[in-house]
């Protein structure tokens, strides 16, 4: 039992390439020691290929040298995709800080736009907590972990809207209304 909060990935690159559809080529940091990252970096690939989409992976292990790749963004880059990882989420200002710099946009499968990030495309911390929670409650009142059904985590879609301006990027209102937030 349990949720499985994989799976967003190509809906992410699909709505990336809706609001820039020139995106060939992504930037990826990406930590080989943090599992989130090594599973991440599968998903995306698989996602990449079925879409037609380049990954240039650059290998970090330290801060140091997370802020060092993203301060020297290749210029046959046109996006940024920030992998899931906790050691990645609590640098996505600096993520969106490079997107702003090089203007490209970011793309990140957890949500950041409240740290800049362009758009994002996962699942929610609350939401997921609040269904691993609720899968708890049944286990402690008696249900079989063996016979509950392990659940999809509900995805979001959420646009910076500051980020975009920054950028000069203009985002349709058909998109906007499909956003489940909007930072702005």
């Amino acid at each position: 039992t349990g949720v499985q909060n994989r799976g967003s990935m190509a809906k992410g690159l699909d709505w990336l390439l809706q609001i820039v559809p020139d995106v060939k080529t992504l930037y990826v940091p990406h930590n080989p020691q943090d599992n989130s990252s090594v599973q991440g970096l599968t998903e995306l690939q698989t996602a990449a290929d079925s879409m037609g989409l380049a990954l240039q992976v650059v290998e970090i292990s330290s801060g140091d040298e997370l802020e060092a790749i993203l301060g020297a963004v290749p210029d046959e880059i046109d996006a940024i995709y920030q992998l899931p990882s906790g050691f990645f989420s609590a640098r996505s200002a600096s993520f969106a800080a490079a997107g702003i710099n090089h203007n490209l946009p970011v793309l990140s499968v957890a949500p950041q736009t409240s740290a800049g990030v362009l758009v994002s495309y996962g699942h929610e911390y609350v939401s997921l907590g609040e269904q691993l929670s609720r899968m708890a409650v049944q286990i402690l009142q008696g249900a079989d972990p063996g016979v509950l059904p392990v659940e999809i985590a509900q995805f979001y879609l959420s646009i910076n809207l500051a980020t975009a301006e920054a950028m000069g990027l203009e985002i349709s209102d058909d998109i906007l209304t499909q956003a489940d937030e909007i930072v702005r």
